[in-house]
């Protein structure tokens, strides 16, 4: 595995081939839309505890979209009450979609939840894109890739002046959406994180 340092409004953040972001100094680690489902849940979550693991993170922020089908996630249910009570130190909030508002999750998951745009002070947080008045975002939903030079379309990070889009990571990933290569945007390829070539 071969990440990418990130410097953005004077905080580091590593960027991850698991699809994940590591917000240095306050040890927290960003995932965006996990769409946990009952078809890859396990290999989602295995993903994930190993992420956490390699950087020894006390906290996770999920940037929405936490279910794939937020109205049915009974296959998901007992996989990740499994998981988080093998993570039961982890502190884990959850910046809540339109899909997230449509379910209650399970007390037991002790999952703090909150509504987008936070008021930072230091990344303001949100599921969708959109451009702060103050501050720089960190979001989701878009599921932004790249095709590379082999034709396959690979996740990307991607960071405009007031805001970085984080690729989707659960594998249960719904529309992609294919954007043109940018100067500010990291390609997920064979294990590494690297600067598109323009």
């Amino acid at each position: 595995m071969t990440d990418y340092t990130h410097h953005i409004a004077d905080e580091t953040l590593i960027l991850m081939p698991e699809r994940a972001a590591y917000w240095v100094r306050p040890r927290t680690l960003f995932v965006a839309d996990t769409h946990f489902s009952e078809n890859t849940v396990d290999a989602d979550l295995a993903r994930l505890s190993a992420a956490l693991k390699r950087m020894e993170a006390q906290r996770l922020i999920v940037l929405g979209d936490l279910l794939y089908e937020p109205r049915r996630f009974d296959g998901v249910l007992t996989a990740f009450s499994v998981w988080r009570h093998k993570h039961h130190t982890l502190k884990i909030n959850l910046v809540r979609s339109e899909a997230d508002r449509q379910v209650s999750l399970p007390d037991a998951w002790d999952i703090t939840e909150y509504d987008g745009p936070t008021p930072g002070p230091y990344f303001v947080l949100n599921h969708a894109p959109i451009q702060p008045m103050y501050g720089y975002a960190l979001a989701g939903q878009v599921h932004p890739h790249v095709r590379g030079d082999n034709g396959v379309l690979n996740a990307v990070f991607w960071f405009k002046d007031r805001c970085g889009v984080l690729p989707a990571f659960g594998e249960q990933s719904g529309v992609v959406t294919e954007v043109a290569p940018d100067i500010d945007m990291y390609e997920i390829s064979d294990g590494r994180v690297q600067g598109v070539m323009l």
